[in-house]
C-alpha cells in the first residue's frame, strides 16, 4: 500500500502558484507609463546612467541607496523603457508572496496550531494569506508605481530577515541571524521602517517560538535588548534629523498624530473593501483631542490591542500579525510626510493583516468546510477583479490624476497634478481648467506661473504677463520673473527681458537658465559680446558639466 503524500509534497506547488497568481493579476499593468515622482526619481536622474558610478547612485539617494541602484540596475537592462521596472516591481511582488507563505507555515509551526502528524492547517492558512497578498488591490499603488519601489523592496528584505532570524534562533546557528541582520541593514538602505524589525524579532521569539523561559530570557539580554537598544538610538538621530532638515514646518507634531488616528483606520476600511482606492485622499486636519472621531478611533485601537493581548497564547500568529502591522504603520503615522495618507506606504504592514486573514480563514473552514472556501474564492476574484481595473487607471497619468480629481475633489494636490499632466500633454485649456480649481482652494504661486505659461503656449501673451505679474504679487520669485521675460524675447522688448533674467539672478544666484537666456538675447537682440562671456565663465564656475558651456566659451573668447 503506497504511503500517503507528507505535507510538503501535498503543498510543494502552492507557494508557486501563489506567486505565479502575483504575475498574473498585473500583467495589464506592464505596459503602463511612468508617473507623477517618477519623472523625478528615474526619467530625469542622472546618478543611474552608468550603473559603475556607485558614489553618484548614493548620492543622489544616500536615505535609500538600494533602491536607487535598483533603478540603475533597470536603466542599464532596458533604458527608459517603463515595462523593465515594472515588471522588476511584479517580481519583487512575487518574492514577497513566496516569503510571505514560508513566513505563515513557520509561524503556525512555531506555535504549534496545527494538529500532530497534519500539515495541513499551516499550509491552508499560507495558502489562503498568499493567495489574498496576491491579488489584493490595496497593493497595487506599491507595486504599479515605480516610486513605490522602496516599500515592496522594504519587504523583501524584512521578511527575509524575520525568517533569518526564526531559523537563527530555532537551529541555534549565529550565521543565519549574521543574514537577518544583514536583511536587516539591505532594508533599512530601502525604507527606513524596516528599522522596527528588532521589535518584530522579540514579538515573534516570544509570542511563537517554543523554548524554555531561561532560554527565552537569555536571548532577550544578548540579543534582542542590545539589537533594539542600538536601532533606538540610531532612529532617535535619524528622527532629530529629520526634524531639522526636512520636516520644514509641514504641520505641528499634534494635528498629525490626531489627524492619523481615523486614517490608520481608514487604511484598515481599504483593507477590507478597497471601494475607494485612489492616488489622492481627502483628509480632514484635526485640531482637538476631544475631537469624537479622535476618541473613537483610540477606543477602538485599545479593544484591539486588548483582543490581541487576550488570545495571545491560544492564535499567537493572529497576535503577532497585529503587532507586524502596528509597527509597519507607525513610522508614517508619527512622522508628518507631505501627503496625509498614501496607499503604497501600507504595503508592508498589510502583511500582517494577511497573516491574521489566512489564520482567520483557516479556522473557518475548520469549521465551515464548504462555505468557507466557496467565501474563500468569491472574495479572491473579488478581488483580483478590482486589481485589474485598478491597474487600468494607472495606465495614463491623465485617467490617474481625473480618478483622483473626482474622488477627492477638495484636495489642491489632485487639481494641481490634474493639470500638470494636461500641460505635459499639451492640453492648455484643460490644464488652465484644473490649475484654477487648485488656486481656489490654495493660492500658489507656482499655479499661477503655469497658468500663465499654457496661456502662453496659447497665443495669449497679454493674459499670460498678466499672471505672471499676478504670481509676483504672492511674493518675489524666480519663476514668474523668468517667464516674463521669455515673454519679453517673444514680444521683441530685450531691453526689458534682459531686466527680468537679471532679477532671476538676483533672486537666484545659481540659476542657469537665466544666464543661458541672457547669453542668447546679448548675442542676438543687445549685441554686447562681453556681457555674453562674462555670463559664459559665470556658468562654467557653477557647473562646469553644462550643456553647451565649452562651446559658449570658444565663441566669445576674445581672437
Amino acid at each position: 500500500m503506497p504511503s500517503a503524500p507528507s505535507p510538503a509534497s501535498r503543498f510543494s506547488w502552492a507557494a508557486p502558484l501563489c506567486a505565479l497568481a502575483g504575475v498574473a493579476v498585473y500583467l495589464n499593468a506592464l505596459g503602463n507609463p511612468f508617473v507623477y515622482d517618477d519623472r523625478t526619481t528615474i526619467v530625469n536622474n542622472p546618478s543611474i546612467r552608468h550603473l559603475g558610478n556607485l558614489g553618484g547612485i548614493f548620492r543622489f539617494d544616500p536615505k535609500r541607496p538600494v533602491v536607487n541602484f535598483s533603478y540603475a540596475l533597470n536603466y542599464a537592462w532596458s533604458g527608459l523603457s517603463p515595462l523593465g521596472y515594472q515588471l522588476t516591481n511584479v517580481l519583487l511582488h512575487a518574492l514577497n508572496i513566496v516569503l510571505l507563505f514560508h513566513l505563515v507555515e513557520r509561524a503556525l509551526e512555531d506555535s504549534e496550531a496545527r494538529r500532530a502528524g497534519s500539515g495541513r492547517a499551516p499550509s491552508q492558512a499560507a495558502l489562503a494569506a498568499a493567495l489574498l497578498c496576491a491579488v489584493h488591490p490595496l497593493l497595487s499603488e506599491a507595486i504599479g508605481y515605480t516610486s513605490a519601489r522602496s516599500g515592496v523592496l522594504c519587504a523583501s528584505f524584512s521578511l527575509a530577515a524575520l525568517l533569518c532570524m526564526r531559523r537563527g534562533l530555532v537551529d541555534r546557528r549565529p550565521r543565519w541571524v549574521a543574514a537577518a541582520l544583514a536583511a536587516m541593514v539591505f532594508g533599512m538602505a530601502c525604507k527606513e521602517t524596516a528599522a522596527l524589525l528588532p521589535f518584530a524579532f522579540v514579538a515573534y521569539d516570544w509570542l511563537l517560538l517554543p523554548s524554555d523561559p531561561d532560554a527565552r530570557r537569555r536571548r532577550l539580554l544578548r540579543l534582542h535588548l542590545p539589537l533594539v537598544a542600538l536601532i533606538a538610538v540610531a532612529g532617535g538621530a535619524r528622527l532629530v534629523l529629520f526634524a531639522r532638515l526636512e520636516l520644514s514646518g509641514i504641520r505641528p507634531f499634534s494635528d498629525h498624530l490626531l489627524t492619523q488616528l481615523p486614517i490608520f483606520w481608514r487604511y484598515f476600511a481599504l483593507f477590507v473593501a478597497p471601494l475607494s482606492l485612489s492616488l489622492a485622499h481627502s483628509v480632514r486636519v484635526i485640531h482637538d483631542p476631544f475631537d469624537g472621531v479622535v476618541v473613537i478611533s483610540v477606543a477602538a485601537l485599545l479593544v484591539i490591542l486588548a483582543a490581541a493581548w487576550r488570545i495571545r497564547r491560544r492564535a499567537p500568529a493572529v497576535t503577532f500579525g497585529v503587532v507586524w502591522y502596528l509597527l509597519f504603520m507607525a513610522p508614517s503615522s508619527i512622522i508628518p510626510l507631505a501627503e496625509h495618507m498614501s496607499e503604497h506606504r501600507t504595503y508592508e504592514a498589510s502583511f500582517g493583516l494577511f497573516i491574521i486573514a489566512g489564520v482567520g480563514w483557516s479556522a473557518l473552514r475548520a469549521r465551515y468546510h464548504r462555505g468557507a472556501q466557496l467565501a474563500g474564492v468569491a472574495a479572491l476574484l473579488a478581488m483580483a477583479a478590482l486589481t485589474l481595473a485598478r491597474n487600468r487607471v494607472w495606465s495614463a497619468p491623465i485617467s490617474l490624476w481625473q480618478d483622483a480629481v473626482a474622488k477627492a475633489p477638495d484636495l489642491w494636490t489632485a487639481h494641481y497634478a490634474l493639470a500638470n499632466e494636461y500641460q505635459y500633454d499639451g492640453q492648455f485649456q484643460n490644464a488652465i481648467t484644473q490649475y484654477g480649481a487648485a488656486i481656489r482652494l490654495q493660492p500658489s504661486q507656482r499655479a499661477i506661473v503655469n497658468v500663465g505659461t499654457c496661456l502662453a503656449q496659447l497665443g495669449r501673451l497679454d493674459e499670460a504677463a498678466r499672471m505672471y505679474q499676478m504670481a509676483l504679487q504672492v511674493g518675489p520669485g524666480p519663476d514668474p520673473y523668468f517667464n516674463l521675460g521669455l515673454l519679453e524675447v517673444a514680444r521683441h522688448h530685450p531691453a526689458e527681458a534682459r531686466d527680468d533674467f537679471l532679477q532671476v539672478i538676483a533672486l537666484d544666484a545659481n540659476n542657469l537658465l537665466a544666464r543661458k537666456a541672457l547669453v542668447d538675447l546679448y548675442d542676438s537682440e543687445l549685441h554686447d559680446p562681453p556681457a555674453a562671456l562674462r555670463l559664459c565663465r559665470e556658468i562654467a564656475a557653477i557647473d562646469p558639466t553644462t550643456d553647451g558651456v565649452a562651446e559658449c566659451l570658444r565663441a566669445h573668447a576674445a581672437p
